[in-house]
């Protein structure tokens, strides 16, 4: 029988039919891939040295315990702007606004916390509303005007009481000239932001007293909180040094379900925070409602009118960690 043992032959095959330096050069590219990897981590090592070097140097000039925030010049100059809430509730502590009112620079701007009148005095009839309005817009410098619980949610109809509000003092500030870039928020348009001389603005609906409609309040607080979180990731973080919030209420228990994650996100930008509040049957007071840690979120009631507490509230925001200088400015007589 005859067998083909053609190409079953056990010897290798020729030299001159293996691919030439196959197998040798693979090896090769091995090595040189090794070497260029090895190459690759000793000098990525070594720019990381001289970046750490100069962050230390940074750190060292500015003294500032290496924060990083330090590296970067803070924007902005030293400036002022005023307070109050609770006010006009008679016709006498309406006169005394009037007069300081017209104290106030043009090149500043007021901030009104809420609670135009006395709900349980005034029933939140709208002439309580078109009175407050005309007395603030006596002022030379823009103003800005939050709901207070006495303006809206303590009323007996709070639904017309936020009618009469919204039509008096929805984008309050557009009574005065543009001096600054005001955004609202869709949607929710009396909170507001804007950024001025390297501090960053928020107003919030913010309110204390009855709660009204459970569902609305728990929307609101998410609506809120929504507000300073979208604000925070939309500005630079090198385009601010501190962060104002103005609100009605005092951050206690009624509002913690905004407080607390609101603390967390501000707690990642490692900036002074004031929290502005109106008066709650208190005087002026300067506290911390969340400890000495970080972030140093400091939280200030602003006086009532009446009497010799009459006064408004300046507020001048300098440089560094603790940089809200206040004073109590009374009406002019």
């Amino acid at each position: 029988m005859d067998v083909d043992l053609r190409g079953r032959s056990s010897l290798p095959p020729p030299p001159h039919s293996r691919p030439r330096g196959g197998f040798i050069l693979e090896k090769h590219k091995d090595k040189v891939t090794k070497r260029c990897l090895v190459y690759a981590l000793v000098a990525t090592a070594a720019l990381a040295g001289i970046f750490a070097v100069v962050l230390t140097h940074d750190f060292s000039a500015h003294g500032d315990g290496g924060n990083l925030s330090t590296l970067f010049d803070p924007p902005g100059t030293r400036f002022s702007f005023y307070a109050t809430s609770n006010v006009p509730f008679t016709e006498e502590s309406g006169k005394e606004l009037s007069r300081g009112l017209s104290d106030i620079p043009t090149d500043s701007f007021l901030v009104h916390l809420g609670d135009v009148g006395l709900a349980d005095e005034t029933f939140c009839d709208e002439d309580t509303y078109a009175d407050a309005s005309t007395i603030l817009e006596s002022c030379p410098a823009p103003v800005f005007v939050l709901p207070g619980n006495n303006d809206w949610n303590d009323c007996p109809d709070p639904d017309a009481a936020w009618e009469n509000w919204d039509n008096y003092f929805g984008n309050f500030q557009e009574h005065f000239p543009e001096n600054f870039d005001v955004g609202r928020q869709l949607g929710r348009s009396e909170n507001f932001v804007f950024l001025h001389e390297g501090v960053l603005f928020l107003g919030v609906n913010l309110v204390n007293g009855r709660v009204h409609d459970r569902s609305e309040w728990n929307k609101r607080h998410a609506q809120n909180l929504l507000w300073i979180e979208q604000n925070l990731r939309l500005h630079d973080y090198n385009d601010f040094r501190a962060v104002v919030i103005f609100g009605h209420s005092p951050p206690y228990e009624l509002v913690k379900d905004f407080f607390s994650p609101a603390v967390k996100d501000l707690k990642k930008y490692e900036k002074p925070v004031l929290y502005l509040h109106a008066n709650n049957d208190g005087g002026f007071q300067e506290y911390k409602p969340f400890g000495n840690g970080e972030p140093e979120l400091l939280a200030v009631e602003v006086n009532s009118w009446g009497g010799d507490e009459s006064s408004f509230v300046k507020v001048t925001i300098d440089f560094g960690s603790s940089p809200f200088i206040f004073d109590q400015v009374e009406s002019s007589t």
